[in-house]
């Protein structure tokens, strides 16, 4: 994939997503089906189930055993007082590593008796009732899929675009996408190439929205959800519903 300064690629989604936004993401519409991918959670066995993350952290502030972090002259304490530490990761996420198990939105709703998607919002901080979560589990990631998930997405992407018109693809990322918020990152290139700019220096992980040149089929990831939207049409939709790697919801948003 190659960065790119040409702007008016972004033209079409003027149409497409009236209320779209380039600070966060546009949420086009107009194709035959649509899916969103739910950014992946993970669970452990290993760390305590009745202590969040805010609570662990102010813990290791009390002891001395965690520095609290500098902005400007404030320590980091201090300019987030009375703030709460969720817990969630903003942009790349990926299976932290042994011990770790995949926690499913569906295992996790029934276990709280709670319906994630009841708010009538895409999914996001507000989907379940945390105001910090536990340590034991890894929260959805804000703003990007998890790398596991990305890279699942992606080879179902190459495998509907095998026409030459679909073969290239523009990835954008919004302002708050890159490592630069006051900048906007495209790039252009081919589609098998998307899972490279996961771990590109300039952005923060999958990209806020991806379209192949005929259109075929639209990714949108907002900077403030838990989840990626796919439209296209309805095998595409329904292939990635099939697949077990992925935790797909149909919502109506």
């Amino acid at each position: 994939m190659k960065r790119t300064s040409n702007a008016r690629l972004l033209d079409w989604l003027e149409d497409r997503a009236p209320e779209g936004n380039s600070g966060t993401g546009y949420d086009a519409s107009g194709w035959e089906a649509s899916i969103w991918i739910l950014h992946a959670m993970y669970e452990t066995d290993t760390l305590p189930s009745d202590i969040t993350y805010d609570e662990a952290h102010r813990i290791k502030l009390a002891a001395g055993a965690s520095g609290p972090g500098q902005i400007g002259e404030a320590t980091l304490e201090e300019a987030l007082s009375g703030a709460t530490l969720i817990g969630g990761a903003l942009g790349r996420s990926q299976r932290p590593g042994p011990g770790w198990e995949r926690l499913f939105w569906s295992d996790l709703a029934k276990r709280l008796d709670v319906d994630p998607f009841a708010i009538n919002f895409p999914p996001c901080f507000r989907s379940f009732p945390y105001d910090s979560w536990p340590v034991n589990i890894q929260p959805p990631a804000e703003g990007s899929l998890d790398r596991e998930q990305y890279q699942r997405l992606v080879e179902h992407l190459v495998s509907v675009t095998t026409e030459v018109k679909q073969a290239n693809c523009v990835a954008f990322y919004s302002c708050l996408a890159g490592s630069d918020p006051h900048t906007e990152v495209i790039y252009e290139g081919v589609t098998k190439e998307l899972a490279t700019l996961y771990d590109d220096s300039n952005v923060i992980g999958s990209p806020s929205n991806i379209w192949p040149d005929g259109r075929a089929w639209f990714v949108y990831t907002d900077h403030d959800l838990w989840a990626t939207k796919v439209s296209g049409n309805a095998d595409l939709i329904d292939h990635l519903v099939a697949d077990t790697e992925l935790e797909t919801v149909s919502l109506s948003f």
